[in-house]
């Protein structure tokens, strides 16, 4: 499925507010509700929109002086590391990518620890197919000296 600005600016208002009107969301990209409903269905049906969550006081970090942060180690297999930024930079992600040597290719820094984020940007990254295998790993503490 191809995104344009308007599905990524509806996955965007959905993602800061899961819970926010079709109605609100129609007014904000300057389309009819029931325009906005459809994106949204398809959207679903295309499983780039895979459920509709809520945030809670755990999901926030403690002060803005934290470092929370995981990492993503991917065997890029048969796709370009190059592929997968693009991909990536398209959905409007919040990350940092890194082309790497060794038994990985592509190193991937995103500024969360929130599993389901991180699921959802596994899976995005595996839709593009040809991807071998993708760890993650969540920063769980850091250690100041």
């Amino acid at each position: 499925m191809n995104l344009d600005k308007v599905d990524m600016k509806i996955i965007e208002l959905l993602r800061n507010n899961s819970r926010e009107s079709i109605q609100k969301i129609a007014e904000q990209v300057n389309l009819s509700r029931s325009a906005v409903d459809k994106r949204i269905q398809s959207l679903i049906q295309e499983n780039v929109i895979t459920g509709f969550t809520i945030s809670t006081c755990f999901d926030q970090r403690l002060s803005p002086s934290d470092d929370i942060h995981s990492y993503l180690l991917i065997k890029s297999g048969s796709v370009d590391c190059k592929q997968i930024f693009k991909h990536l930079k398209s959905a409007g992600y919040d990350f940092q990518f890194e082309s790497i040597y060794g038994e990985f290719d592509c190193l991937i820094r995103v500024n969360s620890t929130r599993l389901p984020l991180l699921y959802e940007i596994k899976k995005f990254i595996i839709d593009i197919g040809g991807i071998e295998s993708i760890h993650i790993l969540p920063v769980l503490d850091i250690k100041h000296e």
